[in-house]
């Protein structure tokens, strides 16, 4: 349960700051640093199962086919 909520509150972080970067108002730079915490949480065997089964249906369409 609580890994559960680690990745939900990171995810929707990263879709804060994904929405920030393609607003301009974060830059490319820092988007990318924000981005690769992503790839380390949902890359993994339990983020990738987590982010199947719930990680996809809590975020925009648009995060979520970036993340996939």
């Amino acid at each position: 349960m609580r890994l559960s909520f680690m990745f939900a509150l990171d995810l929707k972080n990263r879709e804060f700051e994904y929405f920030q970067y393609t607003n301009r108002i974060l830059d490319e730079q820092t988007w990318l640093a924000f981005r690769h915490v992503i790839l380390i949480n949902h890359s993994t065997g339990l983020g990738r199962a987590w982010w199947d089964k719930i990680g996809r249906g809590i975020v925009d369409p648009a995060f979520a086919k970036l993340i996939d």
